[in-house]
C-alpha cells in the first residue's frame, strides 16, 4: 500500500511540475539517451504499452517498476529536469517523439512491449527477443497489438 501512494504523489507532484509530454520526455532521455535509435525504440515501447494497457503515456511512464529512471535509488532520476531543459538533439529529437507518441510505428519495432539493459531481468524469455537495439534488448511480452 505504501508504494502505491508513494507512487501516486510522484505522479501528483510531477504533474503539477511538468506536462504529460514533459513526462515522456524525461523517460526516453532517461532510459534511451546516447543510444541514436534506440530511442525511437524505448519510445515505442511506451507506445505500446500505453495501447496494451489502455493508459495515457505518462502514466505507463509513472508505474511502479517500469522505468528504472523514475526510481528513487536511480542516479538517472535527479537528472531528468536538467536533460528536459538542455538544447540538444537527444532532446529534441525525445521531444519530437513524445509530441507524436500515438503516431509511432510500433509495427517496426515488432510491438516490442518490454525491454532491459545489462544482464536479463527474471521476465526475460529468449523465444520472446525481438531486437537488440544498442545496449537495450527488446521483447514482445503480449500477444495483442
Amino acid at each position: 500500500m505504501k508504494t502505491i501512494l508513494t507512487t501516486l504523489a510522484l505522479a501528483g507532484t510531477l504533474a503539477a511540475q511538468y506536462t504529460e509530454q514533459d513526462i515522456v520526455t524525461m523517460t526516453i532521455l532517461g532510459e534511451g539517451r546516447g543510444t541514436g535509435h534506440g530511442m525511437y525504440w524505448i519510445a515505442a515501447v511506451i507506445q505500446q504499452r500505453s495501447v496494451n494497457r489502455g493508459l495515457p503515456p505518462a502514466q505507463v511512464c509513472l508505474q511502479r517498476a517500469q522505468f528504472s529512471c523514475w526510481r528513487a535509488s536511480d542516479p538517472n532520476r535527479a537528472k531528468l529536469p536538467h536533460l528536459l531543459r538542455q538544447d540538444t538533439v537527444e532532446t529534441r529529437y525525445a521531444r519530437l517523439l513524445a509530441r507524436h507518441m500515438g503516431r509511432l510505428d510500433t509495427v517496426g519495432t515488432h510491438h516490442a512491449d518490454h525491454y532491459h539493459s545489462g544482464r536479463a531481468p527474471y521476465w526475460a524469455r529468449r523465444d520472446k527477443r525481438v531486437a537488440v537495439v544498442g545496449r537495450h534488448t527488446f521483447y514482445r511480452l503480449r500477444n495483442n497489438k
